[in-house]
């Protein structure tokens, strides 16, 4: 007697979307949002109401739901990173059962290794190159800035088109074709086919059919109310960073609301690209036996507790949309129990009757699904490294309806989502202390301590540049290359009129000069720079006495630079970056000196800007010799009358070359040519350059006098004029 002929394997359809909030469905409630698509997967599917991702930002979360495991554990805590080969994803598992694994879209892999598992991939990532932030410029063009976080992304936004738009419908129409060839196989293989949509990521530019549907609907009356001065410290040092503390920069009420219509529109966007992807498989033969996954990354809070984007553990951030339908499974189920991203690689596999990975901290949902909820532990934990800062490593713990939120050196968050829903109520703030607090705590202290896990990524960001210059030089072969790459034509980037104030860009080159005060306008030598540039060229000078490159960017001022949009950056520090300029300042040459300059530069190349390194300006001491040694100064007007001492700024201007060779960047040596210019001239005839007091001998001999700033200006435009020939026409021959 034959045996029964065994059931088929379950295909597996997973679709993930980029910076989904996950209430705008309608199958959530949202009252607006129109998701037809989604809604009804989810009516003959479990919808998962309080899922969570591992860490509120890209990359980080998509490996966290690769591998199982937390991104700490993986070295995958900011965008930047590249998880390792060595690291087996659930796709490893399904391709080792005989499974035939598809990729088509977005799944944010850096570097050369574009599969992680998959053994095909229809469509590469939405960018140019695959390094580390470098190549949404040309996907973007105008909205280049616009991804966020900085202002200029809520203040650029409205009805349009964008490259990411385009991208997603590209994936879309991957997706029918791979499906359409899988229908037509006679081999009976079982496949795991991931489909990526970048969408409703900002830039929050939606289709103009898309927006106008919401426009009339949503008003600034209908902005989340919050109170951003309440704000935990280290979110209202977020929103400074993303310019939103700053009245200058800040979006006002209207580009918050065109903002959010434009985001809603986006949401229907997304759900109509899926509703394609759902109708083809159920007209095929795949409709009976395919669990379908749909989740996304992360959320986006746009604007509740006065933050946008995501980077915070509210709800709006940290929560995402999961919806999980398979033969068998429940239909039209609300499950409110803890979950994440981790979780879903092995309920995948779990569901296909497969073996789960090794050493994961994922695990599977049947027994919720089956009505086993005894067993369920009912806990979350997540992660979160700002991309601007590598000191803070703040984490999340979920444990039935408690939330704490623990940031290292600052008291923590605690909420009762049962009883606060919208996180208004800080248990730790108002002064309770439930015995909770300390329970999630230890539950913290479990993990690997933060300090060892930063010690990591501060060395991984020594050696990143490296790798990511090897990526962005070299070609990742057909068809994993990048979609941008492949396209016949540009991308489509624009806002509909009438045309917002900073929506439009004038078709001028811009420069930023960033730096301390001997860049400045007064005292140094940009407000002279800016003179001798042709007409149609723009300078904007955000040079600030007193800062250095650490300062800088601590204060936001680095945001406000790729906040100009500019297409070429020169940047000088080093001056107040010296050992004794107290502990907001100063750094370490070799390390983080070093550091700052690096990720300036990457920073900038994300954005589609062009870096030059500036050298520091040379301080005028003259020894007895009436010479300027760059390594030893003999030092006159003070008590070390006569003595010899190291000049400390040397080490930052050796660094500064250092980093520029390494980085392939121009570099103005800018320290050299001044010292050169000053031993030709001589004590007293330079002193031209110093800005004069009463006393002679405490005349400034760092900072410029106007006939000074001309002087080093000219220096600055002649290196230019050599280094970069490209911008030796935008000088008024006049003037040099």
């Amino acid at each position: 007697m034959k045996a029964p002929p065994q059931p088929a394997p379950p295909n597996v359809l997973v679709i993930i979307s980029d910076q989904h909030h996950p209430d705008f469905m309608g199958c959530a409630g949202h009252p607006l949002v129109q998701t037809p698509h989604l809604d009804r997967l989810a009516k003959s599917g479990t919808r998962f109401s309080r899922a969570f991702c591992n860490s509120p930002l890209c990359l980080p979360a998509r490996m966290a739901f690769l591998t199982g495991r937390l991104p700490s554990e993986i070295d995958c805590l900011t965008n930047d990173r590249h998880l390792s080969s060595e690291i087996p994803t659930f796709v490893h598992a399904f391709g080792a059962a005989g499974y035939e694994t598809i990729l088509c879209g977005r799944m944010h892999f850096n570097g050369f290794d574009q599969r992680h598992g998959f053994q095909r991939r229809s469509i590469g990532e939405c960018v140019e190159k695959y390094g580390p932030l470098g190549g949404l410029a040309p996907v973007l063009g105008e909205l280049k800035n616009t991804t966020g976080p900085n202002a200029c992304s809520i203040r650029m936004s409205g009805p349009g088109m964008s490259g990411y738009l385009q991208y997603d419908e590209a994936v879309a129409e991957s997706a029918l074709r791979e499906l359409d060839g899988l229908s037509g196989r006679k081999t009976g293989q079982p496949f795991l086919m991931t489909v990526g949509f970048v969408q409703p990521h900002a830039p929050f530019v939606a289709p103009e059919d898309d927006y106008d549907f919401f426009d009339g609907k949503i008003s600034t009356d209908d902005l989340p109310v919050s109170d951003p001065a309440s704000l935990h410290p280290e979110l209202r040092r977020l929103r400074a960073l993303a310019g939103l503390e700053d009245p200058q920069t800040a979006p006002t009420l209207e580009q918050q609301r065109t903002a959010r219509v434009a985001y809603h529109g986006m949401c229907r966007f997304l759900d109509r690209q899926i509703g394609k992807i759902l109708g083809k498989l159920e007209e095929g033969p795949f409709r009976d036996n395919t669990v379908i996954l749909y989740l996304s990354d992360h959320g986006e809070q746009l604007g509740e507790h006065g933050m946008w984007w995501k980077h915070t553990f509210y709800r709006g951030s940290v929560g995402v949309p999961m919806i999980l339908k398979g033969p068998g499974l429940p239909k039209g189920v609300e499950c409110s129990r803890n979950v994440s991203l981790m979780d879903m690689g092995p309920s995948l596999l779990d569901l296909c009757g497969l073996p789960g990975l090794p050493d994961v901290r994922g695990r599977s949902v049947r027994c919720l699904l089956e009505g086993r909820e005894s067993e369920w532990n009912d806990e979350v934990i997540a992660e979160n490294l700002w991309p601007s800062d590598s000191t803070c490593l703040h984490r999340m713990v979920v444990s039935g309806p408690w939330k704490m939120n623990h940031y290292p050196g600052f008291a923590p968050e605690l909420f009762h989502m049962d009883q606060d829903p919208n996180e208004c109520r800080d248990l730790v703030r108002e002064g309770l202390q439930p015995g909770i607090l300390g329970a999630l705590e230890e539950r913290l202290s479990q993990l690997e301590n933060p300090e060892s896990v930063l010690e990591r990524v501060r060395k991984q960001r020594l050696v990143q540049p490296w790798i990511d210059r090897a990526v962005n030089q070299g070609d990742v072969p057909l068809p994993d290359a990048p979609w941008f790459s492949q396209r016949p034509r540009k991308t489509e980037n624009w806002i509909a009129p009438p045309p917002r104030e900073s929506a439009v860009r004038s078709p001028t080159l811009r420069f930023v000069l960033v730096g301390d005060s001997t860049v400045c306008a007064g005292g140094g030598w940009g407000g002279a720079f800016s003179e001798l540039l042709v007409s149609g060229i723009e300078c904007c000078n955000l040079a600030l006495s007193g800062r250095s490159s650490k300062s800088f960017r601590d204060e936001g001022q680095w945001q406000k630079a790729l906040d100009a949009m500019p297409d070429w950056v020169l940047i000088q520090f080093g001056h107040n970056d010296q050992p004794g300029k107290g502990p907001a300042r100063e750094t370490d040459a070799k390390t983080t000196y070093r550091e700052n300059l690096e990720r300036f530069i990457t920073e900038a190349r994300g954005m589609g800007a062009k870096p030059i390194l500036v050298t520091s300006l040379t301080r005028r001491n003259f020894n007895a010799a009436g010479r300027i040694n760059p390594k030893r100064l003999e030092c006159f007007g003070d008590a070390n009358a006569g003595t010899l001492r190291q000049d400390l700024l040397n080490d930052y201007v050796e660094v500064t070359r250092s980093v520029a060779a390494a980085q392939d960047v121009p570099l103005i040596d800018l320290n050299a040519r001044s010292i050169a210019q000053m031993n030709e001239l001589g004590p007293d005839a330079a002193a031209v350059f110093d800005i004069k007091s009463s006393d002679p001998e405490k005349s400034d001999k760092t900072h410029l006098s106007p006939e000074g700033a001309t002087r080093i200006a000219h220096l600055v435009a002649t290196e230019i004029r050599t280094i970069v020939p490209e911008l030796a026409g935008i000088f008024l021959p006049q003037k040099l």
